[in-house]
């Protein structure tokens, strides 16, 4: 996000959905922290709008802070990435 300004907020959310849905991907919730932008009316309704059930994480977490950053980022425990795997995937 170019600023941490509800329209922002909003628009970068519209566009990552937008950009899963490309990649035939269903979003049910999403995670934020507790910034002013996302307890807006305008990122509540927005999720109200697409039908998204909206996370905030706890104040003052730092395990909740790092496990966000780490999955944004895309490093995992096992050095493998979303892309790679499949969360329902059985080994055999």
């Amino acid at each position: 996000m170019k600023d941490e300004k509800k329209s922002s907020a909003v628009a970068f959310l519209m566009a990552a959905i937008a950009d899963y849905a490309s990649l035939t991907v269903r979003v049910e919730r999403v995670m934020t922290a507790n910034g002013s932008c996302y307890r807006s009316k305008a990122f509540a309704k927005a999720c109200f709008n697409l039908g998204l059930k909206h996370i905030q994480t706890r104040r003052y977490t730092p395990k909740a802070s790092s496990g966000n950053k780490r999955i944004l980022l895309g490093s995992h425990s096992r050095g493998s990435t979303w892309g790679r795997r499949s969360c329902n995937r059985r080994d055999s």
